[in-house]
Parts: structure tokens; C-alpha cells; sequence
């Protein structure tokens, strides 16, 4: 491997970090080279690899975060318009708008919790 150009054994040990290889077993035998140029260059892909899924993780969980309190805010969109029209929400109809997940569905919910005529007339809309 030492032979190999510096971009080359870039290369290969992205693909080998890549294509699911047993990462920590790959680690330690990273740490049991003993040429410290590739032993260096081997380390320091590892390293931005985890960098690298560590952000694509924070980035999932931001984006799972915001999905959720949009969701979160339409479903309390639609129960404060019902309370606010018909004053009050019996628990059963609350429970089942606080178990929709869907955005659309909970958009067009919100839209008919201003305009439905009575508790039943919303109901029928779930």
C-alpha cells in the first residue's frame, strides 16, 4: 500500500470505510500499521468519515425535529379553532386529530375546523 500514490490509497480506503465494512475491526488494524504516512492518511479519513455521518445525524434529527412541531402546531391549530368555534373538544376527537401524522391531512383538518358547522359536520372530515 505504500507504494500506491497518496490518492490512490485515499481512494481505497474511502471505499473500504464506504462499503460496510466492519469499521471497528478496519480501525484496528489502521492502528496496527506501522508506516506512519498511511497509518496518518487512514486515520484521517476514518476521522472525516465520522465527521461526516455525525453531521448527516444532526441533520436528520434537526429535520425530524422541525417535521415534528409542524406537525405538532397543526394539530393544535385545529383543536384551539374548535374550541375557540364550538367550545369544547370532547377527548376522543382530540385524541384521534393528536394521532394524525400526516401534513396534508392535518392542512386540510385545519381548514375544516374553521369551516365546518358543528363538532359532528368536523368529525365527518376525519
Amino acid at each position: 500500500m505504500i507504494q500506491l500514490p497518496r490518492e490512490t490509497r485515499e481512494l481505497l480506503i474511502r471505499y473500504i470505510l464506504e462499503a460496510g465494512v466492519d469499521k471497528d475491526a478496519f480501525e484496528r488494524k489502521v492502528l496496527a500499521i506501522t508506516q506512519p504516512e498511511i497509518r496518518s492518511t487512514a486515520m484521517t479519513i476514518a476521522q472525516q468519515l465520522r465527521q461526516e455521518g455525525r453531521q448527516e445525524g444532526r441533520q436528520e434529527g434537526l429535520q425530524k425535529g422541525l417535521q415534528k412541531g409542524l406537525q405538532k402546531g397543526l394539530q393544535e391549530g385545529i383543536l384551539e379553532a374548535l374550541l375557540i368555534r364550538f367550545g369544547q373538544v370532547p377527548q376522543g376527537l382530540r385524541e384521534a386529530v393528536e394521532a394524525i401524522c400526516d401534513e396534508a391531512r392535518l392542512r386540510n383538518l385545519h381548514k375544516a375546523s374553521i369551516q365546518a358547522a358543528s363538532l359532528e359536520e368536523f368529525t365527518r372530515s376525519l
